[in-house]
């Protein structure tokens, strides 16, 4: 996971978004309305209309989909087409925009929440997410998918009406959150892991649960980022033996694999490559060797 400057998701902003914007919630309280009105009519009970409601708001915000649909185009530049979450590439996939607080329901509330349908078009609440990170998927060997799971640390903060300033706690890590990035890093083995290891701790709880939510260590994904870390290593290992032969010393050869090898480097770090968080942590583990520190500041 790696750090996106909400600036950059306004800056990206289509010219005619607060328009669309404006007709979709005008849109969407029409129908609220009419339910409204539909269920006075068949004089409904309040737990009855409060159900018919709830449908009508989902159905008219899903109905405007191609909202968030569209700005999801112009934030994939932010990303250089990565995944918010885990940073794979997907410059061949339809990826779609996830709503970092569901706008429609939420798991951990069994039914009693309605989502945070007043979200569904605000343009802070969008994360862009490719399908394993995003939709609840089970495998034979792992699960993961956030789907409407969005726990908190503390639920009793839990918002559930529009109106006032949201004071919650997430549990899941938010890649537009600059310190929530650094709750996590990555082993040789290509697995996701909690950078603190106290499991007491609320930086662990939260990158443990972002983990498992965001399919984090997808099988696919541990084997990608598992070659970064030993393309890595090979790299590393083979500049160490060329920098033992002095300069004058050293053939042409042996320069020009010098000069491609930290290129090649320099591209595994750099924050418009997949897995650049994961290739970032594997060159770090050779800090002790003095010329590694050079490649990470060149990135």
């Amino acid at each position: 996971m790696r750090y996106i400057d909400p600036t950059q998701i306004e800056l990206n902003l289509p010219s005619d978004w607060f328009d669309v914007v404006s007709k979709a919630v005008e849109y969407v309280d029409e129908k609220v309305s009419e339910a409204k009105q539909d269920c006075l009519a068949k004089k409904l009970t309040p737990v009855e209309s409060e159900k018919v409601i709830r449908t009508a708001r989902s159905k008219a915000i899903n109905a405007k989909s191609q909202v968030w649909s569209d700005v999801g185009k112009h934030l994939r530049k932010i990303s250089n087409d990565k995944c918010w979450y885990c940073e794979a590439d997907q410059s061949r996939s339809d990826m779609p925009v996830d709503h970092f607080r569901p706008k429609n329901s939420v798991v951990e509330c069994g039914g009693k929440h309605p989502g945070y349908w007043w979200l569904a078009f605000e343009w802070s609440n969008y994360r862009l997410a490719c399908t394993f990170c995003n939709s609840r998927r089970v495998f034979s060997d792992s699960e993961g998918g956030k789907h409407d799971h969005f726990p908190l640390l503390d639920e009793g903060k839990r918002a559930y009406k529009k109106g006032g300033e949201i004071d919650e706690s997430p549990t899941l890590l938010d890649p537009c959150d600059v310190d929530d990035v650094d709750c996590l890093t990555y082993i040789d083995t290509g697995q996701a892991w909690e950078k603190e290891l106290d499991e007491s701790t609320d930086e662990f709880k939260r990158a443990n649960t972002s983990i498992k939510l965001y399919h984090l260590n997808h099988p696919k994904t541990i084997r990608e980022r598992k070659l970064i870390a030993i393309e890595t290593r090979d790299r590393v290992q083979r500049i160490a033996e060329i920098l033992e032969t002095k300069k004058g010393d050293r053939t042409q050869q042996q320069t020009k694999d010098l000069k491609r090898l930290t290129a090649e480097l320099i591209s595994f770090i750099r924050h418009t490559q997949a897995f650049c968080s994961a290739a970032r942590v594997y060159l770090s583990n050779y800090r002790k060797l003095p010329f590694v520190d050079s490649i990470l500041q060149k990135a």
